[in-house]
């Protein structure tokens, strides 16, 4: 057994250091380091992200909302419950919002200035790196995670599909809503909606790039050849074909 944490640097490192992708002993790696995270697998034992998309000014919006609310997290900002969405959309110091924030976080430049050549490196990335997930699409996104993972491949039937363990865990995801807050959303006609949109204009670029490839992604996941068994994108050709154990894999025949 391996005793790692791959949500802190150390941890990556000692992951990595440890073979940790090559042990076998893992199907999935959950860290918010892309690309310190991405240095654990190897040619020999490659991966391939999934990430969910929202629209930028809706995200900006929930997350002024969510932060001045949810002292839980560290991220709590106690001075958003006296700041109005008008005033957090109009500051130009930098202190309460970070703009375009999924490019940023995807070229690892966060606080410098961003140009076009970002922006297309980080559509590079979406498009030959992630599966795409919309939020306001959440319960097809989570079927083509099954599909695009494999955890379909073991039942025969569509009964079995249905009644499966990764299905009953998305119809429970999407009844409980854990960790949600709920507040007004103002429109594209707001003065609000019009600032946040412009201050977030390569991330508004991309979340248009990545539903396109939204529809790309869908049509080849539905695709004859693709549900027949020559699946491009996995890099195994079913889960749990590498455990040595024998008595184990039967049950997943």
């Amino acid at each position: 057994m391996l005793n790692v944490d791959t949500s802190t640097l150390p941890g990556i490192a000692r992951s990595k250091q440890a073979n940790l992708v090559g042990s076998g002993y893992v199907d999935a790696i959950v860290t918010s380091h892309l690309h310190e995270g991405s240095a654990l697998f190897t040619p020999n034992n490659m991966g391939r992200m999934f990430s969910f998309f929202r629209h930028p000014v809706e995200l900006s919006q929930s997350l002024f909302w969510y932060l001045g609310y949810a002292k839980w997290e560290n991220q709590y900002r106690e001075e958003f419950k006296n700041m109005t969405l008008l005033e957090y959309a109009q500051d130009e110091s930098g202190t309460f919002r970070i703009d375009n924030w999924v490019t940023r976080y995807l070229v690892r430049n966060i606080k410098g200035v961003i140009t076009e050549k970002d922006l297309n490196f980080a559509k590079e990335i979406l498009e030959t790196k992630c599966l795409i997930g919309m939020m306001d699409k959440m319960e097809e996104s989570m079927d083509r995670i099954i599909i695009y993972y494999g955890l379909d491949v073991y039942h025969k039937t569509k009964e079995q599909k249905e009644s499966s363990s990764a299905k009953q865990c998305i119809k429970n995801f999407n009844e409980q809503k854990r960790n949600t807050h709920n507040h007004s959303l103002v429109g594209p006609e707001s003065e609000e909606w019009k600032l946040l949109k412009e201050k977030n204009n390569y991330d508004m670029k991309l979340y248009n790039f990545a539903q396109d490839l939204w529809v790309k992604q869908g049509l080849m996941l539905k695709s004859e050849k693709f549900n027949q068994g020559d699946r491009i994108w996995k890099y195994r050709d079913r889960p749990f074909v590498q455990l040595k154990h024998e008595n184990i894999r039967k049950g997943y025949k």
